[in-house]
């Protein structure tokens, strides 16, 4: 989805079509893996900007310990990339200089 969600950001933005973010569900099993990288590494390869992106994380990823709760979101972040916590209602907007 991650990959689906960075193509149609790209094929929106060479058509002109304004939009804020594309909201895309991470799985738990998303989370056991190199998840930065590969979060990093899709854009770059699709030739969508990062900041196109909303990571929608579930709160149990929180409770299970599947999502480090400190070093990703300000990884993520660095990137340009938005986090919300479904359960919560939370959205983490990455910080701007």
């Amino acid at each position: 989805m991650l990959r689906e969600a960075c193509r149609q950001a790209k094929a929106w933005q060479d058509e002109g079509v304004y939009f804020e973010r594309i909201p895309v569900n991470v799985s738990g099993g998303q989370l056991r893996t190199n998840f930065v990288d590969t979060v990093r590494e899709v854009p770059q390869e699709t030739g969508s900007a990062a900041e196109n992106l909303e990571l929608e994380l579930a709160e149990t990823h929180l409770m299970t310990g599947l999502f480090e709760p400190i070093n990703i979101p300000r990884e993520l972040s660095d990137m340009g990339i938005s986090i919300t916590i479904d359960d919560l209602g939370l959205v983490i907007h990455p910080c701007r200089d």
